[in-house]
């Protein structure tokens, strides 16, 4: 599996937000498992596309 950039990343998202493709047909296409993907989109709803959308979401402390 490829390591992925920020932006490609934020791409990729963007291609399955506006319906280019099924989470698993990118995910496949892109050679990245569906988990993973999963995962940035989690990312990219809890961020938003203003500040870094990839990056991990922090923990939450008590």
């Amino acid at each position: 599996m490829a390591k992925f950039s920020k932006e490609e990343k934020l791409v990729t998202v963007k291609r399955y937000l506006v319906g280019e493709g099924s989470l698993r047909g990118i995910a496949d296409f892109i050679d990245v498992d569906p988990g993973s993907f999963r995962t940035w989109l989690k990312r990219f709803e809890y961020r938003g596309e203003a500040e870094n959308p990839i990056q991990p979401i922090p923990q939450a402390t008590n």
